[in-house]
């Protein structure tokens, strides 16, 4: 398998594909998220909490967007709400 970068391997990983090597993350991932929320989103602070009780389909979308401008390789969910 060919070398990816970490936004390939973001990607194929939270999709369960293959990836070249597991991704790194750092520590407190809902920290960063918290601290960053509207420069990765472009949303009001305040939809922070919104967010963390959309619906699965809502969360994950937002979720993609900001791994997609985070700088780093970043998977680590906080806790998703119930597909139920």
């Amino acid at each position: 398998m060919r070398t990816m970068n970490e936004r390939q391997r973001r990607s194929r990983c939270a999709r369960g594909k293959p990836v070249d090597r597991n991704p790194v993350t750092v520590l407190y991932n809902q920290l960063y998220r918290q601290d960053h929320f509207q420069e990765l989103t472009g949303l009001p602070g305040w939809r922070l909490h919104a967010w963390l009780h959309s619906s699965p389909q809502d969360y994950l979308t937002l979720f993609d967007t900001m791994h997609q401008l985070a700088p780093f390789e970043l998977l680590q969910p906080d806790l998703a709400p119930p597909a139920a």
